[in-house]
């Protein structure tokens, strides 16, 4: 079958700042089931555009409430001119509001989409899915970096004069899902749970490697919720990474508990080219403080 993925058009403030990797992710399952796929990225090009191929469903991304009214009016106009698709909706958005999405869409899928995806397309299935959890992380392949790489030099090039990057070309990757805090303000909880699902090293820094040899990418953003939970793992991604003589710069721009990490694992992360970690502000209270620290400890520590 013939799938069209769609980031619609931003109407909002919030600023686009990924390389589409939810898409990728799907990309990568469908081709995997043998259906052709294409990705059409609103958030940095005009809504001038041309199609590969008919689709036989479009699926679209919602990843925040503030994207919400730009994407239902470019969804309405696609249905004016392609009535005959399966039209699904998936992302964070969708997730914490299922029932509304469904006014506009025929399908709606809660949480992870990459297990549900094929099925979906295949049986032509409406309503609301809800997905379970993915436990396995390894066993998804790699996003489909080949469909990404327009949108992945169009970044660079509009980050050019950028001061919060030390090499080009970047690109965002994710190495773990979900969090285990309850942070009263996070919706991460609403769409993944608290359970923090996370790839293995070698599958972290096999995906940069390749990265690194077949499109010259030279530095990395991890866009998990919290990478650190596993200490151990950490330090063994570093490891990997030095192993391997990959000479790249990493940043953690979406936020990573202080509480996950110490000296000595910060020094073996510098020496991997980590160079940037962004602290969230949980909290100000000492007793959340506390119960925030004891969920994380029983993560495992480097030898």
């Amino acid at each position: 079958m013939n799938i069209l993925l769609i980031a619609p058009p931003l109407d909002a403030k919030v600023p686009a700042k990924s390389t589409l990797l939810g898409l990728g992710y799907l990309a990568a399952v469908l081709r995997q089931g043998g259906h052709t796929v294409q990705i059409l990225d609103f958030t940095l090009a005009d809504l001038g555009f041309s199609l590969n191929i008919i689709p036989d469903a479009i699926g679209m991304s919602i990843m925040f409430t503030e994207y919400k009214k730009g994407a239902v009016n470019f969804l309405a106009q696609l249905r004016e001119l392609y009535p005959s698709p399966l039209y699904i909706i998936g992302g964070a958005h969708a997730s914490t509001f299922p029932e509304e999405m469904l006014e506009y869409a025929d399908t709606v899928v809660v949480g992870e989409g990459e297990e549900v995806i094929c099925d979906i397309v295949e049986n032509q299935r409406t309503g609301i899915i809800r997905a379970p959890r993915i436990r396995d992380l390894d066993a998804i392949p790699m996003p489909a970096w080949d469909l990404l790489m327009p949108d992945v030099r169009e970044i660079n090039r509009l980050s050019a004069k950028s001061p919060f990057l030390m090499r080009r070309p970047m690109v965002h990757i994710i190495t773990s899902r979900g969090c285990p805090n309850a942070c009263t303000y996070c919706a991460v909880k609403v769409a993944w749970g608290r359970q923090w699902i996370a790839r293995s090293a070698e599958s972290v820094v096999d995906e940069i490697e390749y990265l690194y040899n077949e499109h010259g990418i030279r530095e990395f953003h991890f866009n998990d919720d919290n990478c650190s939970i596993d200490k151990l793992r950490m330090w063994d991604i570093c490891t990997e990474i030095l192993v391997r003589a990959l000479d790249i710069k990493i940043a953690c721009p979406t936020g990573i508990h202080i509480g996950t990490l110490d000296k000595k694992l910060l020094r073996h992360m510098k020496r991997a080219g980590f160079y940037r970690l962004c602290f969230g502000i949980e909290t100000g209270n000492t007793e959340m403080w506390q119960c925030s620290m004891k969920s994380l400890s029983n993560t495992k520590q480097p030898s």
